[in-house]
């Protein structure tokens, strides 16, 4: 993926197919990932350079801006840079270079001469400040929004609460698998008489009361599976949460599921992907 590729993919610029491939490289991809974190810089420094273009614009404050948590890291670019032009003009009226983010921070670091004034203690405790927040919005990557009518993630609806006549396999999955040569994927073996699937999610961490699921065909649109997963723990104390797809909604073919939790104040949080693949009989 290059440069224009990632440009378009946060501003939903790309097809379904693409978009939908390019959010699975991101996923299984630490290097990736890390590029796409660069690129949402990048995209937020030329939305506040006023030059994206008017389309550019209109799918970043619709598409990007989705996301509250980009919506606090575009304040927080923004205030920085309102502080940097506040001190950019000096006594004489001469327009002086201001230093960058990173460089103010490492300045308030170095050792200096004389006593240290108050005014450089209150700066230096903002700067620590919006470098924590700064850390925070790097390891945290945004997920989809809970469904709503502007929502661009079609539903699986939930199954209803009886099933008869139809049977219903279950099957476990372990975190982190990729799709990648030579990495071990879950297969999950399905024939026309099964009509729903219980997949049994293993969770690395415990820190979340309910998650949110989201499927990704490989090279397909990606969707939420309806409804909210409360955590469980098994009888050797580990947790996990099961997950119920209708079989019709599984064809032969690779996929993965997107696991964020939703923390205190609603939010959601990226958690776990596991990767499987459906086999037919």
């Amino acid at each position: 993926m290059n440069e224009q590729e990632l440009k378009q993919y946060l501003l939903g610029l790309l097809s379904e197919t693409n978009q939908a491939q390019l959010d699975l490289e991101i996923l299984t991809d630490n290097e990736n990932y890390e590029r796409l974190l660069v690129a949402e810089e990048e995209l937020i420094e030329a939305y506040l350079a006023a030059e994206l273009t008017a389309q550019e614009k209109v799918q970043f404050e619709r598409v990007f801006l989705a996301h509250p948590e980009r919506q606090e890291q575009l304040n927080i670019t923004r205030a920085l840079k309102a502080r940097q032009q506040s001190t950019s003009t000096s006594g004489s009226g001469k327009v002086a270079v201001a230093p960058s983010w990173w460089e103010q921070v490492r300045q308030f670091f170095l050792p200096t001469k004389g006593a240290i004034g108050i005014g450089q203690l209150v700066s230096a405790g903002t700067v620590l400040l919006v470098l924590t927040i700064g850390i925070r919005l790097y390891l945290i990557r945004p997920e989809p929004q809970a469904i709503v009518a502007t929502s661009p993630y079609p539903t699986i609806p939930a199954p209803s609460a009886t099933r008869v006549g139809t049977q219903t396999r279950s099957f476990e999955l372990s975190p982190g698998n990729t799709m990648a040569i030579g990495n071990k994927v879950d297969e999950v073996q399905l024939t026309s008489e099964v009509g729903f699937v219980n997949l049994v999610l293993w969770l690395n961490k415990d820190q979340f009361k309910t998650y949110r699921v989201t499927l990704l065909p490989y090279g397909g649109v990606e969707r939420e599976i309806q409804g909210e997963f409360a955590r469980k723990t098994s009888a050797k104390g580990a947790s996990f949460i099961e997950v119920v797809i209708p079989a019709t909604e599984l064809a032969a073919q690779s996929y993965i599921l997107k696991v964020a939790g939703i923390n205190e104040q609603g939010e959601r949080i990226r958690a776990d992907h596991f990767s499987f693949k459906v086999n037919r009989n």
